[in-house]
């Protein structure tokens, strides 16, 4: 039983944890991910221009998203109430 819950937890760190604790350090920097170039830290300069005039599709293309997960979200689950009710039909309980 532990060599699962282990096993199960090593792939959790090493495929989901690792990789984000390293983007979360790369986004305080000024990394270009070309080969050669210098990197320094930035602290949140990255993150002060992003939510600031400098970058100004990104809160709207924020707000598609948050619309679209709504949406896509409302319509599967009527989908799906309405696909189980038809398939369920007129069953009497016992």
């Amino acid at each position: 039983m532990w060599g699962g819950l282990l096993l199960g937890l090593a792939v959790y760190i090493l495929f989901g944890v690792a990789p984000a604790a390293g983007n979360l350090l790369i986004s305080f920097t000024n990394y270009s991910g070309l080969a050669g170039s210098s990197t320094s830290f930035t602290g949140f300069a990255n993150y002060t221009a992003l939510l600031t005039t400098e970058r100004p599709g990104f809160i709207s293309s924020l707000w598609a998203t948050v619309v679209f997960v709504t949406g896509v979200t409302i319509l599967q689950n009527a989908f799906a109430l309405l696909v189980a009710h038809r398939l369920k039909g007129e069953s009497r309980p016992c």
